[in-house]
């Protein structure tokens, strides 16, 4: 037992190289006879330990190297994500300030449009009683066609009396039509009856409906209208135009500078009036056709 003690014991320090190998195997031979093979091992055992640990001193002396390129490479990384954050914050405000210019200019045309609409409707109203009074219903309709002419945008002028009877119109099927439930009515005669027909400035306020469906045109619509007052400033009637979605469309269509940009006009009620490119249909109310 003792002898395999002090076998064990030598063949630890030969693996950890306490003692040289041939100390190791003296002491070895001097309680075991050992044959050529095990000697082979022992050997070969002991040239492993020495490369090992010849591997390691190699390692241990490039650990500065390892810990300068870590230190670059997770820098580097950093680096990368600071100017991504970067890039990322600049391209938006880019793209903010781009959309506020593009805003800018859509409302700008818009509203010019809007108002050559209105003044179109002002000019017609304030001469409809001259013509009511001296020609017929015939030439006052021709008149109204002339106008459509000459405004881009226009698709039908009609004039409703008091009742929402359509009394003059570009189309001849809806002379004589009851458009008392037609939403752009309903709401011109509300704002009458609660004296609201005029801004602060005491202008007549031009009514823009939501969109709807018109059975004549098979599209969906929209109109603008202008209330008409009496003499005693009461509710008689208003005098609208349907648009045509041109109207809106091209100029929409002409600040859209990517594929996957969208440009629409919206009113004060989050009711999407229009929208290019016109990837889903506008909701509309189909009880309200034209």
């Amino acid at each position: 037992m003792k002898q395999k003690l002090i076998c064990v014991k030598s063949l630890f320090l030969i693996i950890f190289n306490d003692i040289n190998l041939k100390k190791g195997v003296d002491i070895l031979e001097s309680y075991l006879t050992l044959n050529p093979m095990q000697l082979s091992i022992l050997d070969r055992f002991a040239e492993f330990r020495k490369q090992w640990k010849q591997t390691s001193e190699i390692r241990g002396q490039f650990k500065p190297q390892w810990a300068i390129l870590i230190i670059s490479v997770v820098s580097l990384g950093f680096l990368i994500i600071v100017f991504g954050l970067f890039q990322k914050t600049q391209i938006e405000l880019q793209e903010a300030d781009r959309l506020k210019t593009q805003t800018e200019v859509v409302e700008k045309n818009l509203v010019e449009n809007l108002k050559a609409a209105s003044n179109a409707l002002f000019s017609i109203r304030d001469s409809l009683p001259v013509w009511q009074r001296t020609e017929s219903k015939a030439i006052i309709n021709q008149r109204l066609n002339q106008t459509i002419h000459f405004i881009p945008g226009f698709r039908t002028i009609f004039i409703l009396d008091k009742n929402g009877i359509c009394i003059y119109s570009t189309r001849p099927e809806l002379l004589g039509e009851d458009l008392s439930m037609r939403e752009y009515y309903i709401s011109a005669k509300s704002a009458s009856n609660s004296n609201g027909t005029r801004d602060t400035k005491g202008n007549s306020k031009t009514y823009i409906s939501a969109p709807f469906y018109s059975s004549i045109t098979k599209v969906s619509i929209f109109t603008i209208g202008q209330i008409i007052e009496d003499q005693n400033g009461q509710f008689n009637g208003m005098i609208a135009t349907a648009l045509k979605p041109e109207f809106f469309s091209t100029l929409l269509s002409s600040v859209n500078y990517s594929t996957d940009m969208s440009s629409a006009v919206i009113d004060d009620n989050g009711n999407v009036l229009m929208i290019r490119p016109d990837r889903f249909q506008l909701p509309f109310d189909r009880t309200n056709i034209l």
